[in-house]
């Protein structure tokens, strides 16, 4: 049911993005597909920077499009609104989980209606992956917290690694992770100190009443 919902939100948005999608390219688009994208070697991405319109992790995906044959501005927006999409979908289908279905529902919405991030899910940039990097290593990061597993660290790393791939500015998202499990560290440390000072009243109580 909850992974139902956040497919069925991660299609609509698909397909909403896509109205229109063939337009021409805004500046910094032209910029990364003229000088990243469509180009002759697949290597280009990760050796060439141009007053940092490069988001290397990205370009090096959308040339793979470009080089099997996806040369129309549609086909090289293809990926960044599937990231997007793929956003809006675990954001529902986490909310959907913990809150309900009302919950979810409003969340995609504000997050899917955002002008900011339709538009950039929309442009030949990184910033639709690189939110998703976000999302699903803060996420994963909330279950490592749960249930600590080999599996689930190696894909904390993997999509954290993606994100600084992709920009630099996922190092933001990958300083504020161990803010949470500080702050529960500190929680639980405050509630073991309550539960001794408990107990130890308890038992200064049971030798008052002995004596």
């Amino acid at each position: 049911m909850v992974r139902g919902v956040g497919v069925a939100a991660g299609a609509v948005t698909f397909a909403v993005y896509l109205v229109g999608s063939g337009r021409s390219y805004d500046y910094d688009s032209s910029e990364t597909v003229g000088s990243f994208i469509a180009t002759p070697s697949l290597l280009d991405p990760f050796r060439r920077q141009l007053v940092y319109n490069n988001h290397p992790l990205f370009s090096f995906l959308d040339h793979l499009v470009y080089s099997a044959g996806g040369r129309s501005a549609l086909d090289l927006r293809i990926l960044p609104i599937l990231f997007g999409a793929a956003v809006v979908a675990i954001v529902v289908a986490w909310c959907a989980g913990r809150w309900g279905i009302v919950a979810a529902a409003t969340a995609g919405l504000v997050l899917g209606a955002n002008s900011s991030f339709a538009e950039l899910s929309r442009s030949v940039r990184g910033y639709s992956l690189l939110c998703l990097s976000a999302v699903v290593s803060t996420l994963l990061v909330d279950r490592l917290l749960t249930k600590p597993r080999r599996l689930v660290s190696t894909a904390y790393i993997v999509a954290v690694a993606a994100g600084i791939a992709t920009h630099v500015y996922m190092l933001l998202v990958l300083l504020g992770c161990p803010a949470r499990p500080h702050r529960d560290r500190r929680r639980a440390v405050a509630a073991d100190a309550r539960l001794a000072d408990t107990l130890d009243g308890g038992h200064r109580a049971r030798r008052a009443r002995v004596r």
